[in-house]
């Protein structure tokens, strides 16, 4: 039965000798192998190189050459047969020799039996395939190992790694990057490691110790290129270990979002309710005042009496009315720019008109407080192209928080210049009460009020500088603020040079101080 019989490859140099091995393997009970001569050491190479063979049975003298040498060969070519070394005389160093060359067995002609030779090759054989079986679960191990997420691997009982994926040998690279962070340095006598190769072992070894004090709990260590790995370490039954490291850098980055993000809808949740607080206050003020005026001048008129005493208090209710409409016009912009449906109307305007009109809202309020008010020109005809309700808003609300956060006494400067680029520069100035550093950002925040101290606070919705920014960046500009605990505060809303027409630029350093209503502005000075 030619087709079941079992390849074998005879690698002989002696005529005499191959008939002789030929017979006895014919004899063998138990299975029947196709013997294939080569009596050629290169020959025998090649042959067995095809793959076909299940076994090889090699002499120890292959003309010059050796059996030694042709197993060594073998070895190095990847050769899986399993080769039987064949030898005249048995000597201990030959089958010590062949055993570490990688021969399956070592066998002495003289006592070759089928018997001997038959059970020597049914067993090379076998372990033959439990090789090859290791090998495959082996391959199937690592192509798991390296298909997986992780970075993995297996340490035997003295601490070596016997398996890994390349995930964690890139892991295992940078760890010398962590000796501070895993304490590892001279001061606690740690032997100076020469690669980063055994640095990377020093602190492994650090590692599998700080997860043992850890409990068996998972340990986060950082990474030099921000990197947040968390390793855990399992102990194997026979004494091992097995180590898996996880990139938790995502995950962390969403925690901290998450967080943030929780702390940022507190902080939204709070600042809604002081709005609230707020624009109950700012509505109840007015509509009282209102209400008490109108009132009494109801009464007066139905008494046919005399109203000419409560004429002023219809500038009371004017007043109010106006204040009230500020604050719905505040509330209306800013949920026009939050949703994205605030349409410039552009054209080209005054400056100065802007920064006038914005004085003379104010002059009753700045008179009052005898405030000093004093708007600053570089050219009083400068024209911008922009949407004069926006700029006007914008005028408006920054020398209101001027005159609003300045004391009695004080001085409020509004300034029109050209910057350094060509675009406009408009600037208030007041000797107010100032901020932090920590509250200049906080200011911009919608519905937000600073608080410099416990008497600071004043009437607003907290959105006045909010607005202002939004207005200024629909126009591709910018606002800065400037200031200083106790020592004012100076607000800058720069357009770009685009937005600017025409006019003729003052020499540097010579601003003029322009307007018809200047005088009547300034309060007690």
């Amino acid at each position: 039965m030619a087709g079941d019989a079992i390849p074998l490859l005879l690698v002989e140099d002696d005529e005499d000798d191959y008939v002789l091995t030929r017979e006895t393997v014919g004899e063998i009970a138990d299975a029947c192998y196709e013997v294939v001569w080569r009596a050629d050491y290169e020959e025998g190479l090649s042959a067995l190189a095809e793959g076909r063979f299940e076994v090889c049975l090699v002499d120890y003298r292959i003309g010059a050459r050796t059996g030694l040498e042709f197993v060594e060969a073998a070895k190095q070519a990847g050769i899986a047969t399993p080769l039987i070394l064949l030898t005249g005389v048995g000597q201990q160093e030959i089958d010590l020799a062949a055993t570490s060359a990688g021969a399956a067995d070592f066998l002495e002609k003289s006592a070759l039996t089928p018997e001997l030779l038959g059970r020597s090759m049914r067993f090379a054989r076998a372990e033959a395939r439990a090789r090859s079986a290791l090998a495959e679960q082996s391959s199937l191990l690592q192509a798991t190992l390296d298909h997986t997420g992780a970075a993995i691997a297996a340490l035997d009982a003295l601490g070596e790694v016997v398996a890994s994926n390349e995930a964690f040998r890139e892991v295992l690279a940078s760890l010398h990057h962590l000796l501070p962070q895993l304490g590892v340095g001279p001061a606690r006598g740690e032997p100076a490691a020469s690669t980063a190769s055994e640095c990377g072992k020093v602190a492994l070894e650090h590692l599998i110790a700080l997860c043992a004090e850890s409990g068996g709990q998972p340990v986060e260590l950082s990474f030099p290129d921000d990197r947040v790995m968390s390793v855990h370490v399992n102990a194997t039954p026979e004494g091992g270990r097995v180590i898996v490291v996880n990139d938790v850098t995502e995950q962390r980055a969403f925690e901290e979002a998450l967080v943030m993000a929780r702390e940022d809808a507190e902080s939204a949740s709070q600042a809604k309710s002081a709005f609230l607080a707020n624009i109950s206050h700012e509505l109840r003020t007015p509509l009282n005042a209102i209400l008490g005026f109108s009132e009494l001048i109801i009464h007066q008129s139905e008494a046919g009496g005399d109203l000419r005493p409560y004429v002023s208090y219809l500038q009371d209710i004017h007043d109010s009315g106006r204040h009230l409409l500020n604050i719905i016009n505040d509330i209306l912009d800013f949920s026009k720019i939050e949703a994205g449906k605030y349409a410039l109307v552009e054209d080209e305007i005054l400056v100065s008109d802007q920064v006038e009109f914005a004085l003379r809202m104010l002059r009753s309020q700045a008179t009052a407080k005898d405030l000093q008010l004093e708007a600053r020109y570089e050219d009083d005809e400068m024209l911008i192209v922009a949407d004069e309700t926006a700029i006007r808003r914008v005028v408006l609300n920054l020398v209101s928080n001027a005159v609003k956060f300045t004391g009695a006494g004080g001085q409020v400067t509004v300034s029109c210049t050209r910057n350094a680029a060509g675009g406009l520069d408009l600037t208030v100035s007041d000797s107010g009460i100032g901020m932090r550093e920590e509250d200049i950002q906080r200011a911009f925040e919608p519905f937000r009020q600073i608080r410099v101290h416990q008497k600071s606070a004043t009437e607003g919705t907290g959105l006045g500088l909010a607005i202002v920014r939004a207005l200024a960046e629909l126009h591709q500009g910018g606002v800065a603020i400037d200031s200083a605990f106790g020592r004012g505060t100076t607000v800058t809303v720069s357009l770009p040079p685009e937005r600017v027409r025409g006019g003729v630029v003052a020499e540097a350093g010579a601003p003029r101080t322009t307007g018809p209503a200047l005088g009547a502005l300034q309060g007690g000075h």
